[in-house]
Order: structure tokens, then C-alpha cells, then sequence
């Protein structure tokens, strides 16, 4: 039809349609401008899209007195009608949609309730009906026809007839609208309406907004630009979409494509030709040229990826190129803001990320969510979660003493943890964040006696308490503004999320009939600020007098303050208000907020296999073949038929730069496990003819940039260092001059003084912590000095061997009394039967950690590891009678063994018939030392508690002592020669030493402990260099003396 912008068509609207770039926008402003005394008015998708558009129309008429600015969808409806609807937020639609699973009473549906994101799927589901354009009334008769002409949907049909009519009961109770029906509402008044209207950028409409704007163009001047290439195979608005607005169209403008649409002829082509079914391309231009064109780049790994890019961006800032025109295209942000933002910052490249998060991906809201969690359902890691956060007021150092107290005791739960924060953090005056507050957000559903003290009931029904909730939000945000830098990337994230859970506490209180004045005077005001949508014209402030009487039902029912409701709504309720406009930042935004924008330089990230293109993120509670039948009984536009709408995404991203585009791919994540990328990126590379080979690429090995590719002063430091490369003076600042020393291994002895003088003050030593030293210094330093643990330790073999060791110690005491000792093999059943009891008492109580099942297992494997003893010990015919168990040498002050004293505890003591000679056992739950390495770095234990107990016990000979391994019941020790008669013929695994024989192993032993005393005092921790590490120590990547999985 002819380009006569200046007609009027009351018969339809007028269509403008064309491929990117071809003007259209110019086009829509010349039409705006030519109604400017009937006030027209200008509509696009998104509030950053109406704001850049109000640029535009401000510069084209030198201002925008006496006229509105461009507006979006909900700004146009509330023109219509006047006044500003009360939308429900996402987070008011979340929790009626979480309530209506819980108290509605569904057959179809009842299997997936408490499936994670069944009420986001709801709330999705309720919305796309609404959009239908059909009132309640009538979506219930759809709904109804397809239960009776489907059987397979018919108690589907029942439960989603009953959840719409919850829904909307429970909007109107609350005195909330959604968008569906406030845009159905606006029909009827269109005939009071009498401004042109000109709707731009957009691709697709709903049905409702579709009927509003058909009822428009029948009483007004109305445009609609769509992005449409008829002779592209790729397009965001579909052929149905197309086809519905040519059929109802008074006029069809086709826009052309422009020659100058873009200022690279290699973007042009791949823009024009990029999966192009038809034959016959003509010749490509060079990918890249000159400064323009198309880049392919390529890392591994996602971070990798980000630092290409962002080397590729300082690169285009030194050209020149201002920050505003580069942008950065992704196909979630979410997935790249954190990363995008730590790596733009530190390589000095201001940016802005257009990103829409939700309250659980930010730290003030994730903080607060694992409180309430590890309130409601008494969850520990989730407590020690929040405890780790920077809003609990706790330092990381009193957190990690904790959780190390709390994996290694006992009791399990969040209030186990809270009682040892307690006792560690006793509560400072500075302390904000008490843990014992966190109680408080949750109260019993009924009160207790009068003048009783709060509490929660174990098992009881509970309520969210806002008010509570309200002050620990403001505290928790307080303390994170003690640690954060003023104006921080930081601190900004956590007032918007502080904003937004401040706004969502007061909806709670206003959706139970509760005063939101009673919460926080300023919330009702400052709070609701954030009680907003996307759309900038929505900020009406919340007023529970404007509710309107509510239905007692829904208003003052207490089910809204279920906390296990709070919890799972809370987390998706929508921080909004993101980081302002800023034009001179690099702009990171996702593929479909780009589709409006144009920059000189693009960079496409991402583009792998799984994320772009990538499935839909939306839960559905229907499948593609119900919405497709629910839609057919409808007569259509019941529900949106989903369309896979990955490629055309890309296509409209190609088509946003000017001159320079870089598409990036990954083929393999920070992990090093593989990915594959994107069949888009090879698409375009095979479409320019080139190879994988002929990218831009950064591996994982690529730690640091080069030193004359480093795009800041941090970067450019680094890789020096890395190098070996001494800085340019004047960049170096205070640093030395000459070179900095290379890196060559870890250190071999500990310098500093307070640290040595402590070391040589020891003067006593007990006998497992020189046999540690001098099987491995490092080990040692790590484990004894340090005090380096597993944190998350369970029943670990430490525990098993700990209970062993006390169910020995009673069971022998007991099998004493009884007069059943020496123990034969007449006499082990009783032992079992002993042992057996006591492991059953010792599992069952609260002194053993783990599971119910752990503790199980535990005790299935004591009764095996004690059989095995009382086995060993009765198959060896000893005459030995039991002295005493975990018997304790040295005192406090240690026993002098010549030059050297020691102290310890020694697992049992037996004494020879006569009481004339003692003889040591020392139980292992593991394996033990050779008789062979006794004396030696493996096997020092055992001859010093000998040294020992004959120091203590002048008067009594040391007659032998003997390892006892309860994993397979084997011995390795030593006995003197004239006392060899206390075992049995079959004995095996002792070695029978004369005098000279024990005393020269005294002497070696006392030589390998004296090197080791010597060896501790002066600070000596490197691994030695004569013994190879063991294959099971884990502490290779910390003294690098690991080569391979076996060790050196």
C-alpha cells in the first residue's frame, strides 16, 4: 500500500512492517510528530525502551512540554482508565498461587503440588488464561468443555477450574488486579478515548492487549511497527502473529531495507544470509577487516570467556571508542552478571547490567531466605549458611570455630548450632544479629498461656511474624554496611534487595487485614516504592485503606503467614529498580532487551550448546499436546502455543551492531569438563568459510593477560609477576625495582620469630606427635600446629576408633571384675556379649554423631573390629592380667626419657602373673607398624611409652608392648627373651628381644625422637625428601610434594 502516514483509518490500524534497521523507528516518531496537537501518544515493550524513546522524541521536538512521555503497555491502560490499577506483585501472585496448591483440594494436579516451582508454574499458567481476553465466566465454560470432550482431562479441567476461581476470589479479596483483567477492563472505556496511539518494538501481543488495541483503531488513529523480513526464514514476531494483524490492518506500509543499515558489509551479509535456505549465496565478504566486521572468539571455561571479551573491549576503548557503544549481549543475565561485573571492574571498563533478579540470587535476600529456612525446618546448613554471610554480624573466623564444634559433636539440627553460637558468640552490645533472634520471625499459631514466654512449639503449627522479620531484615542490612565500601557494587545490590523485602513483609501484613504502619512507619511509604512491576508508572503507594472490604476468607485467614508459603514465595519475588541509565557504560543486557538497541560493537557471549540456544526456563503444569487441546476447544488464543524462538533470537542479535560483531563460543566450562559449541557460531564461521582454528582463543591455562595486553594496573602487575618481568617504573609505584623473585616451591622452615620462640619453648612431647613429625613435618605443621581439620568429619575412622577404644577399655574393666581374664576362647562369647551391649548404648545415644542408618552401620562395624580383638587376644594364650586401661604417663609436666620428656595415654597396661613386670598394648583400629620399623619415623610410639612407664615406675620391669590391629587381628611388637613364656606357642608377630637388643632399640628410638625435637623447635616443615607420600594424604596441592596421584 502507499506510505501515506498522514491517512486516517478508523477501519483498522495502520501497519508499518520491515527488517531490522530499515527505518521504521524514524517512521513512528514522523507520525507521533504529525499528531502532536490530538497529543499522541507512544507505547513500547519495556520502561528502558520508553525512556530512550522519550530521547528521541524530546530531540526531534527540542522537548516534550504539554505531551507524555513514550509510556509502556500498563501506562497506556491506565491513561484509558484514568487511575492506577493495584497490580499484585509477583510476589503476592507467588503466595496466593502457593496457597491455592496447598488448601485446594485437586485430583489432576495432586502429585505435583510439592514439586519445586508448582506455584510459579501456577501463577505462569493463571496469567497466560487471563490473557485469553475472556472473563472468569467464560474461561470456566472453555475450561468445562474440554474436561467433557477430553477424558483424559477431566480432573485436570476440575483443578484448574477451581484454582482460577481461587485466584480470582482471592484478587478481589485483597482488592489486587493482574494485568489480564485490568486490560480487559479498559475495553469498555476506549469510546471516552480520543488520542492517536503508536506502538513500537514490540513482536507479539495477547490476546486481551490485541482486542484493546482492534477496539482503539476503530475510534482512533493507531500504528503498530512490527520487525518482520518476509525474506528471512527467522523472525521474533511469528506468521500467526503476522497473519492476525494483515487480516485486521486499515493500512500495510512495507518499510525496505536500507543501504546503510550497517556500516560493515560482513555483518550485512551474515545479517541477511545467516540460515538462508535459498541456494546460491553470493560471495562473502572477509569475516573482519579494517577494523570491522565479524570476530570469533573462542575460551575455555565461562570465566575465560568473560576476560577475552573484555580484553577485546580495552582493545576498542584504546581505539577510541566510547564505552556506551559497546554492548554486550547474553542470552540470560543472570547467569553473567556476577561474573561480567568482577571482571569489567577489575580491568577498569565501566559497565551497566541490565539485570532482573530475583530475592534468592542476591546476598541480603539469600542471607535472609537461609535464616528463615533454618527456623522453619531446623536445617543447620542453612544456618551455617547465613552465619557465613556478611548480615549475620559473625566473622568468618567464629563461624568456622563453630561448625568445626558442630561437626564434631553430637547433636544435629539448627538449634544445635545456635546453642554453640551462642556460647562462642555470647552477644556483644555491637552485635546486630543475635542468632537467637532468628526465633523470633516465627511464633506458635496460638498464643501461650497469659504471662508465659514465647516460644516454638517442636511440631506445633507456626506463623511468620512480619513485624519481627522487619527489624532482623533491617539489622542484617545494617551489619552488612559495617563491611562494605560506601557507593559498592555491593552495597547497592543489598538496599535494593533490603527495599524489596521491606516492601514484600508489609504486603504480608496487609494481605491477613494486619496495619502495615505496625510494622515500620517508613515502609508503608518508603517500602512500597519497590512495590512496582516493570513498568515505571506503576508506583502507586501502598495504603491498606484503599483495600477495600476484603473476604474474611482470604484477608484474615493466618494461611498467608505459613511460613513453609513465606519461604517459597519469597524467593521469587523480583528485586527491581536495578542500576540506573547510564549512556557512557559498556551495556550488558540480555538478547530480547537488545532487539530495541544499536550499538557500534557487539559481543554475543555464551553461544553454547544448552545456553544459546537453550530450553525454556518457564515451568508448565500443562504439556504441549493439553495446551494444544485446551487452545482448540477454545477457538484459539486460549493459551500462547510455545514456539521455539532460539534462532530468530540470534538473528535479532546479529543485527544490532553497526560495524564490529564478536560472537563467542566456550568448549569447555572453569570445571575442564566439555561443552560443545553453539551449531549458531559455527553456522557463521562455515557461512564466511573459516575454521575453529582461526579464532581468538584463551584456554584455562590462561591465568593472567599479557603484559602488553593487560587493560588495567592490576592486570599489568600480575602479569609481570606471572613473568618474571620486572614493571615499567611508572607503573610500579612503591614496588622494588629489580625483578620479582620466581616462585619455586613452598617454604621449608618457618622464619618468623614469635612463631620459633614458641616452638623451642616446648619442653614437652607426646610420643603420636613425634611419630607424625618424623613421618612427615608438613603433616605435622598442617594438622598439629596449624590445627587443620576435616570439617564435615561424621563417623569417620577418628569416631570409630574413639568409641573402640571406649568400648575396650569397659568391656575389660568388666571382664576384670568378672574374673574372666586372661580371655580364652571359653570366654569370648561373654566378651562379645559385653562389648555388644555397650556399643549398642554408645550408638543409640547422643555421644555418636551421624544418621540413624550411620549409626547402624557404626555399630555393625565395633562389633566386627572387637571380635576381632577378643579373637587376637584368646587365639595368643596370654597369662597377662589386666592393670589398667587409657592409663595417662608423664602428667602434666612429662617424664624425662634422657634429654627428652614425654607424655601420653596409653591404651591398656597388662601386668605378668607375679605383678613383677608390666607389658604395654596400644589398640589400632587400622593398620599397624612392621615389627621391623619399630624404633624407626613409622614406628616410635610404642618404645616410648615403654621409655616412658619404666621411668614412671622405676621399680617394675617393662617387660614388652605390642600393636594390636582390630581390622584383621594381626600383632607386631616386641617381648623380652626370659619373659616369652606370657604367650602362647602359637603367638605370632612379636619379636623376642635379649637386653642388648632393647636397649639398642631405646637408643635409636631416642635418637629418632631427638632429631624430630630438634628438627620442631627450629621451625623445619618440609616434607623429607628420603620418603615417598602415602597415596591416601590429601595435602598434596598444599606442599607440592605430590608428582601424580601416588606422590613424589
Amino acid at each position: 500500500m502507499a506510505d501515506d502516514m498522514s491517512a486516517c483509518y478508523h477501519d483498522g490500524p495502520t501497519l508499518i512492517l520491515g527488517p531490522a534497521n530499515s527505518g521504521k523507528i524514524g517512521r513512528v516518531l514522523r507520525w507521533w510528530e504529525e499528531r502532536l496537537p490530538k497529543r499522541a501518544v507512544l507505547v513500547a515493550p519495556t520502561g528502558p525502551d520508553a525512556r530512550r524513546l522519550s530521547l528521541r522524541m524530546a530531540r526531534r521536538t527540542r522537548g516534550l512540554v504539554g505531551q507524555d512521555p513514550a509510556l509502556t503497555f500498563d501506562g497506556l491502560v491506565r491513561l484509558i482508565l484514568s487511575r492506577s490499577p493495584h497490580y499484585a506483585t509477583d510476589f503476592e501472585r507467588a503466595l496466593i498461587a502457593a496457597r491455592l496448591l496447598r488448601d485446594t483440594e485437586l485430583e489432576g494436579l495432586a502429585s505435583l503440588v510439592h514439586l519445586p516451582g508448582a506455584s510459579v508454574a501456577l501463577a505462569r499458567l493463571l496469567e497466560q488464561l487471563g490473557q485469553s481476553g475472556k472473563d472468569p465466566g467464560e474461561l470456566d465454560k472453555v475450561l468445562a468443555r474440554w474436561g467433557a470432550t477430553d477424558p483424559q482431562a477431566g480432573s485436570l479441567s476440575r483443578d484448574i477450574r477451581k484454582l482460577v476461581k481461587g485466584y480470582v476470589q482471592a484478587l478481589a479479596g485483597l482488592a489486587l488486579s493482574d494485568r489480564p483483567s485490568v486490560v480487559r477492563e479498559a475495553i469498555p472505556r476506549v469510546p471516552s478515548w480520543d488520542r492517536p496511539v503508536a506502538l513500537y518494538g514490540f513482536t507479539s501481543f495477547t490476546e486481551g492487549q490485541r482486542l484493546l488495541i482492534e477496539e482503539l483503531s476503530g475510534r482512533v488513529d493507531v500504528l503498530v511497527a512490527f520487525t518482520h523480513d518476509p525474506a528471512k526464514t527467522l523472525n521474533l514476531t511469528t506468521p500467526d502473529e503476522m497473519s492476525w494483524w494483515r487480516s485486521r490492518a486499515g493500512q500495510i506500509i512495507e518499510a525496505e531495507v536500507r543501504t546503510r543499515a550497517y556500516t560493515s558489509e560482513s555483518v550485512a551479509y551474515l545479517d541477511r544470509f545467516f540460515m538462508d535456505e535459498v541456494d546460491g549465496h553470493p560471495q562473502p565478504p572477509p569475516a573482519s577487516s579494517e577494523g570491522r566486521g565479524v570476530q570469533f572468539l573462542l575460551a575455555s571455561g565461562r570465566r575465560a570467556e568473560a576476560e577475552l571479551a573484555a580484553e577485546k573491549i580495552a582493545d576498542l576503548l584504546r581505539g577510541g571508542l566510547a564505552p556506551g557503544e559497546i554492548g554486550v549481549v547474553v542470552r540470560h543475565v543472570r547467569q553473567w552478571s556476577g561474573l561480567l561485573a568482577r571482571v569489567f571492574d577489575s580491568c577498569n571498563i565501566p559497565c551497566r547490567i541490565d539485570d532482573r533478579r530475583t530475592l534468592r540470587e542476591t546476598g541480603l535476600g539469600h542471607a535472609f531466605l537461609k535464616a528463615l529456612q533454618a527456623v522453619v525446618r531446623d536445617d543447620a546448613e542453612a544456618l551455617l549458611t547465613y552465619l557465613r554471610s556478611p548480615y549475620s554480624g559473625v566473622t568468618l573466623e567464629e563461624t568456622a570455630d563453630l561448625e568445626l564444634i558442630y561437626r564434631r559433636g553430637v547433636s544435629r539440627g539448627a538449634r544445635a548450632v545456635a546453642e554453640i553460637c551462642e556460647s562462642l558468640v555470647p552477644g556483644p552490645a555491637d552485635l546486630l544479629c543475635p542468632v537467637s533472634r532468628l526465633w523470633e520471625i516465627i511464633e506458635p499459631s496460638t498464643p501461650g498461656p497469659e504471662g508465659a514466654p514465647p516460644s516454638v512449639p517442636d511440631g506445633g503449627p507456626l506463623t511468620f511474624a512480619p513485624m519481627k522479620a522487619e527489624g532482623l531484615v533491617r539489622d542484617m542490612f545494617l551489619s552488612s554496611l559495617r563491611r562494605s565500601l560506601p557507593c559498592s557494587r555491593a552495597a547497592e545490590e543489598d538496599a535494593r534487595a533490603f527495599q524489596t523485602l521491606r516492601a514484600a513483609i508489609t504486603a504480608i501484613t496487609g494481605m491477613v487485614g494486619g496495619d502495615a504502619s505496625g510494622v515500620s512507619k517508613d515502609v508503608s511509604a518508603e517500602g512500597s516504592a519497590d512495590r512496582r512491576t516493570s513498568d515505571p508508572e506503576n508506583r502507586r503507594v501502598y495504603n491498606p485503606e484503599n483495600r477495600g472490604t476484603c473476604d474474611n476468607e482470604v484477608r484474615g485467614s493466618s494461611t498467608l503467614l505459613d511460613p513453609v508459603l513465606i519461604l517459597r514465595s519469597l524467593a521469587q519475588a523480583v528485586v527491581f529498580g536495578g542500576e540506573p541509565e547510564n549512556d557512557d557504560a559498556v551495556q550488558v543486557l540480555s538478547v530480547q532487551r537488545a532487539r530495541a538497541r544499536r550499538f557500534q560493537a557487539v559481543f554475543v557471549l555464551g553461544l553454547v550448546d544448552g545456553e544459546f540456544p537453550g530450553p525454556t526456563d518457564s515451568p508448565s503444569l500443562l504439556s504441549s499436546a493439553q495446551r494444544a487441546r485446551l487452545d482448540r476447544v477454545g477457538g484459539g488464543g486460549i493459551l500462547p502455543i510455545e514456539i521455539d524462538q532460539e534462532a530468530a533470537l540470534f538473528a535479532s542479535a546479529i543485527s544490532r551492531p553497526w560495524r564490529l560483531l564478536f560472537l563467542s563460543a566456550r568448549d569447555a566450562e572453569d570445571d575442564g569438563s566439555e561443552c560443545v559449541p553453539s551449531h549458531y557460531w559455527q553456522s557463521a564461521q562455515e557461512l564466511f568459510g573459516l575454521e575453529q582454528s582461526g579464532c581468538a582463543h584463551r584456554t584455562l591455562a590462561d591465568q593472567v593477560f599479557a603484559p602488553d595486553r593487560a587493560s588495567s594496573r592490576r592486570h599489568y602487575l600480575r602479569a609481570c609477576a606471572a613473568c618474571g618481568r620486572a614493571p615499567h617504573p611508572a607503573t610500579a609505584g612503591a614496588q622494588p625495582s629489580a625483578a620479582p623473585r620466581r616462585w619455586v616451591g613452598p617454604p621449608t622452615q618457618l622464619t618468623h620469630p614469635i612463631v620459633l620462640d614458641e616452638l623451642r619453648s616446648a619442653e614437652c612431647f607426646s610420643p603420636s606427635d613425634l611419630e607424625a613429625y618424623a613421618s612427615c613435618p608438613f603433616r605435622w605443621f598442617v594438622e598439629r600446629v596449624i590445627g587443620a581439620q576435616e570439617l564435615d568429619a561424621g563417623l569417620d575412622n577418628r569416631v570409630v576408633g574413639e568409641l573402640l577404644h571406649r568400648v575396650l577399655s569397659m568391656t575389660y574393666q568388666e571382664l576384670s571384675a568378672a574374673g574372666l581374664l586372661p580371655l580364652h576362647a571359653e570366654s569370648v562369647e561373654e566378651a562379645k556379649r559385653t562389648a555388644y551391649a555397650l556399643i549398642d548404648e554408645l550408638t543409640r545415644s547422643e555421644e555418636c554423631p551421624g544418621s540413624p542408618a550411620e549409626r547402624r552401620l557404626t555399630a555393625r562395624r565395633l562389633q566386627r573390629l572387637s571380635r576381632n580383638v577378643f579373637l587376637a587376644e584368646a587365639s595368643a594364650r596370654s597369662s597377662l592380667v589386666l592393670s589398667e586401661t587409657e592409663m595417662w604417663i608423664g602428667g602434666r609436666h612429662g617424664i624425662d626419657v634422657g634429654d627428652l620428656k614425654i607424655r601420653g595415654r596409653i591404651d591398656r597396661v597388662d601386668s605378668t602373673p607375679d605383678g613383677q613386670g608390666l607389658f604395654i598394648l596400644d589398640y589400632k583400629s587400622g593398620s599397624i607398624p612392621a615389627g621391623s620399623a619399630l624404633g624407626t619415623e613409622d614406628g616410635l610410639q610404642l618404645p616410648l611409652y615403654m621409655m616412658g612407664l619404666a621411668a614412671e615406675r622405676p621399680g617394675v620391669e617393662v617387660v614388652g608392648g605390642a600393636y594390636l590391629s582390630a581390622r584383621d587381628g594381626k600383632w607386631s611388637g616386641l617381648v623380652g627373651k626370659e619373659r616369652r613364656e606370657i604367650f602362647g606357642p602359637a603367638m605370632r608377630g612379636l619379636t623376642v628381644l635379649s637386653e642388648e637388643d632393647r636397649e639398642e632399640l631405646f637408643r635409636t628410638t631416642h635418637e629418632v625422637a631427638g632429631e624430630a625435637v630438634a628438627g620442631m623447635r627450629a621451625g623445619i616443615i618440609a616434607p623429607r625428601a628420603d620418603r615417598k607420600c602415602p597415596s591416601w594424604c590429601d595435602l598434596g596441592p598444599v606442599c607440592r610434594a605430590h608428582r601424580g596421584r601416588q606422590g613424589r
